[in-house]
């Protein structure tokens, strides 16, 4: 099915043309003699916006009829548009005691679950992944940590600020959750085409 997005001038991608089943292959929101009128008004409404850039299409493989299709949601959240095409933002690396950790189980993209030893403080930072382009040094991340069930918050200060330097950023204390339990860690760039956001899930368990 075909989905269309908007971009601003920065390159980043706005979900707000996203359509749930997809859009008919005739519509084209790069015409402006489009005789669609819901084209029209959505073209209306999204140009008036100063930091208005373009239109872009994406192909996902996905059915229409498949309602938990993530397509839409990793093109918008892996990707940024150079030049009117889409160019992969870099990615980051969940570093715990000062080492790169491999993910227990990937949820779907852009969130991980880890296991680690239960109810322990270990260091937390980022680290540019294998095969990313480079992160630039100053790009700032803002970390805010949640819970589910009744156990020490994970950051004793949340949210905090991560910032890249040489390839990694520097590190805060974490407190694992206690046996069977998790927490939520949302990694959010501050500028939103510097590096894709993840999100990874810590479990307290051996």
């Amino acid at each position: 099915m075909r989905q269309w997005f908007w971009y601003k001038k920065s390159g980043a991608i706005s979900p707000h043309i996203h359509h749930s089943g997809g859009w008919d292959p005739g519509v084209d929101f790069n015409d402006a003699q489009s005789a669609n009128p819901t084209v029209q008004y959505l073209r209306t409404q999204i140009m008036a916006n100063a930091d208005f850039a373009g239109f872009i299409a994406h192909d996902c493989e996905c059915d229409a009829s498949e309602i938990s299709c993530e397509c839409p949601h990793d093109t918008l959240s892996q990707n940024i548009v150079v030049n009117g095409q889409y160019a992969t933002k870099p990615w980051f690396d969940a570093v715990f005691n000062g080492a790169v950790v491999a993910p227990t189980k990937k949820i779907m993209a852009g969130r991980h679950k880890f296991d680690l030893p239960p109810g322990t403080i270990v260091s937390f930072a980022l680290a540019t992944a294998q095969g990313s382009p480079p992160i630039s040094d100053g790009t700032v991340v803002i970390v805010e940590s949640s819970h589910a069930g009744s156990f020490t918050e994970m950051l004793a200060d949340s949210p905090v600020t991560l910032t890249f330097n040489g390839g990694r950023t520097n590190a805060v204390d974490l407190h694992v959750p206690t046996k069977g339990l998790c927490g939520w860690i949302g990694c959010n760039p501050v500028n939103d085409g510097a590096a894709q956001r993840r999100g990874i899930v810590v479990r307290g368990w051996a």
